[in-house]
């Protein structure tokens, strides 16, 4: 009985003394010495380029703030013929310069891809409606469209 008490007493006082070394040796803790438990910090998400094609139009896409917008568009800027946004961006995206061209063959004057890249800069949605055709000439009576639901987190 004698020695289960002996050790049930050096099993404690070894517990006790991995738990509070300062104070079971007799020593006065100091806040100087208490070093503080780091708080995590949330990791924001790596921004990602989300590239879509023809095949998104009348679609949804979900971005993040800082993602990036890339679209490829069947045209031809030979012919005078562009992308052009039917109503300014707005708060939630931003253009990121001037539109790009894809040739899809190296003949002269040949169509290709037209590359448009837009920021999400702030959370909310946005309409993305663009129609293709010749700023200097009136709108034919169908217009090519490509419409895209916009929703930034």
């Amino acid at each position: 009985m004698l020695r289960f008490l002996v050790l049930t007493g050096l099993g404690t006082a070894l517990l006790l003394s991995a738990c509070t070394p300062a104070v079971m040796s007799g020593r006065a803790v100091s806040s100087a010495n208490v070093q503080p438990t780091p708080v995590p910090v949330p990791l924001r998400p790596v921004p990602k380029t989300i590239r879509l094609g023809q095949e998104a139009n009348g679609s949804i896409v979900d971005l993040r703030v800082g993602d990036t917008l890339e679209l490829s568009l069947p045209g031809n800027p030979s012919t005078g013929y562009g992308w052009s946004l039917n109503t300014p961006l707005g708060l939630v995206l931003e253009q990121l310069g001037d539109a790009g061209f894809r040739p899809s063959s190296t003949g002269l004057g040949a169509g290709g891809e037209v590359i448009l890249r837009y920021r999400a800069v702030s959370a909310g949605q946005f309409l993305l409606s663009l129609t293709y055709g010749r700023p200097f000439e009136a709108l034919p009576p169908n217009p090519e469209t490509f419409d895209l639901f916009v929703f930034v987190r």
